[in-house]
């Protein structure tokens, strides 16, 4: 019997996102994962990353804003990666769960007692 791989959304290019491109890539190969979306607000410095990453063969939407990405792929994710800088966690993860999406945070997931508070 055949797994449907989930669908997965990343937040993010540069940074250690570059390392969940990467092994979200690999994992693909192998059926385990598909990625639908991304977003970055300064894609037009990783257009040849994406290229790389086959981005159009693969059939990834992006965005150049999270929000417009959780919106308009919601109803078909299953996931979504946050490797973002820490200060934007909370409100990512917060906007993730108002939406009922399972969220995977890069750690810490914020730096803010109260903030912590506020998302467990």
């Amino acid at each position: 019997m055949s797994r449907i791989p989930p669908n997965a959304g990343i937040i993010g290019m540069g940074g250690f996102a570059a390392a969940h491109h990467d092994a979200i890539l690999s994992l693909e190969k192998h059926g385990l994962i598909r990625l639908i979306c991304s977003c970055d607000p300064n894609l037009d410095l990783f257009a040849e990353r994406m290229k790389q990453l086959d981005f159009n063969g693969r059939g990834v939407k992006v965005f150049d804003n999270y929000l417009k990405m959780l919106d308009e792929c919601r109803h078909h994710l299953d996931l979504v990666i946050v490797p973002t800088p820490i200060p934007l966690h909370a409100e990512m993860h917060r906007e993730c769960v108002r939406r009922n999406l399972p969220v995977y945070l890069e750690k810490p997931p914020t730096l803010s007692y109260q903030e912590l508070e506020e998302m467990i």
